[in-house]
């Protein structure tokens, strides 16, 4: 059972509550500046203030984390990834390019990839991150509401709020969506009061319908592909238990439910809909995606073992008038500028870190296995699609991943024997 009440201030709760601030930082400043004109610049003070509490629920922690290969297999990858992207920006001669990618690899990722198992082993900080991602949705879904369909008649003030909040629909959409997954993860929780499960299955549906009016594509289709991944694993974890019979009709009712909800979406022309309705689009390259990935695939090509070099697609990709300076796929990405090596290294990452954290799957809280699920499924989504290797949602997650698997081990200090057994 997921402990939803407020508890008594730690350090891991401050932590935890830190990280999903900076995670949602893009979609917190935009309301912010919509209602009040607050200009966008708590993203570096947000990330500031992650890493010190992290830092500080790190030092708590570590007497207690459990150490076994399956944990650092994925921080090893990753790690090791780091490494050979930075030796292999010694063969990139886009000095200025490689210094900012080299930064955020070295810095930003590395950041949250230890705030990512600070959040995963500590399940006090992992429970005051689900309530912040929640209610920072709820605010942000607030703000779609208000900006995302005004009438065109709007005077200088206004329209320049519209302008920034309808610009940075993909960090909004991701924020909802997520928001839309944790609501969910409550209403398939057990226990609860009376009234418990009408208030989150109402908030469901309030944080859909706003994923739907936020006109972020990508992260719409990556949101309910987490969803679709919750159910899945709801089934899993209650399989065999009297919840799960009660989950049969959730998996009969809810997918209905989304499909009247793209309905009426449709029919009040909301502005998520009318994106996923161009999803052709990617299809016949009027996106530009398909010129970026046969520009990366060209480059691995001809340096298939150690690739281009860091930014090196950066810096050849500076002349493409579409959509920025990268791949739009992470793979690509890694495959381009660091070869065959690289590219094993980052899958290696990925695939040991969802490893890790599902054969302790059914060890953790529902709550927390079903969102490092949903938040997995997410990224790789997004990973496919946009993006860059740099981001910070990629190294969180593998970090996450291997935070939930040593969890779930009896920690160094602690003889096994007398560690109590899991509940059901």
């Amino acid at each position: 059972m997921w402990n939803w009440r407020l508890p008594r201030p730690s350090v891991e709760h401050f932590a935890g509550a830190c990280v999903a601030l900076s995670l949602s930082s893009g979609a917190v400043e935009v309301p912010l500046y919509a209602a009040f004109g607050i200009p966008p610049v708590l993203g570096a003070p947000l990330m500031a203030l992650a890493g010190a509490a992290g830092a500080m629920a790190l030092v708590r922690l570590v007497p207690r984390f459990g150490v076994t290969g399956a944990v650092l297999a994925p921080l090893g990858f990753w790690l090791a990834l780091v490494l050979w992207a930075t030796l292999s920006a010694t063969w990139t001669s886009a000095v200025d390019l490689v210094g900012g990618k080299l930064g955020l690899l070295l810095g930003v990722s590395m950041l949250f990839l230890l705030l990512g198992i600070c959040v995963g082993f500590a399940a006090d900080a992992f429970d005051a991150f689900l309530r912040t991602l929640f209610a920072i949705g709820l605010i942000t879904a607030l703000a779609i509401f208000i900006y995302s369909n005004r009438p065109p008649h709007l005077d200088a003030n206004a329209a320049q709020a519209l302008q920034t909040f309808t610009s940075a629909y993909q960090a909004t959409t991701q924020c909802v969506s997520l928001a839309a997954m944790v609501a969910l993860v409550r209403l398939l929780s057990d226990g609860g009061g009376r009234f418990a499960k009408p208030a989150w299955g109402a908030a469901w549906l309030v944080l859909t319908i706003a994923t739907l009016a936020g006109g972020g594509r990508g992260a719409a289709i990556a949101g309910g592909l987490a969803q679709a991944s919750v159910l899945g694993f709801a089934m899993f974890f209650y399989w065999g238990t009297p919840q799960a019979a009660r989950l049969w009709r959730a998996l009969v009712a809810l997918p209905l439910l989304a499909g009247l909800l793209l309905l009426l979406g449709s029919l009040l022309e909301l502005r998520g809909i009318e994106r996923l309705t161009t999803i052709a689009n990617s299809l016949t390259d009027k996106t530009g995606r398909h010129a970026l990935w046969a520009a990366a695939l060209a480059m691995s090509d001809a340096h298939p073992v150690v690739g281009a070099g860091l930014a090196a697609f950066q810096e050849s990709a500076n002349n493409i008038e579409s959509l920025g300076i990268y791949p739009h796929n992470v793979f690509l990405e890694v495959l381009a500028e660091n070869g065959l090596a690289g590219f094993a290294l980052f899958v290696g990452a990925i695939v040991s870190a969802l490893a890790a954290a599902l054969r302790r799957a059914r060890e953790i809280a529902f709550a927390h296995g079903a969102v490092w699920l949903g938040l997995f499924v997410y990224t790789c989504f997004e990973m496919n699609v946009s993006g860059s290797v740099t981001d910070r949602m990629i190294a969180f997650v593998i970090g996450l991943s291997a935070g939930l698997a040593a969890r779930s081990l009896p920690a160094r200090s602690e003889n096994p024997s007398e560690r109590p057994l899991p509940q059901p």
